[in-house]
């Protein structure tokens, strides 16, 4: 599942989108599904006219991590 909310950008003076949660049960892991859910995600914003994405990891999260740089 991926959470998340409408925001807004005061520095682009237009609305975005913030990404609380991003979660895929770990059997169904590398399979593209956070690929995905991610790239849908990330189509929203143009389909809406939004700013932008916004989200953050946790530091420790190294699994999080990976996925987004990758």
């Amino acid at each position: 599942f991926a959470l998340f909310f409408p925001n807004y950008s005061t520095f682009l003076a237009r609305p975005g989108i913030y990404l609380e949660d991003l979660f895929v049960a770990p059997a169904f892991r590398n399979q593209g599904i956070g690929t995905a859910l991610l790239l849908h995600l990330a189509r929203l914003p143009n389909q809406r006219n939004y700013g932008r994405v916004e989200w953050s990891v946790l530091a420790w999260n190294e699994p999080a991590l990976g996925f987004y740089r990758s």
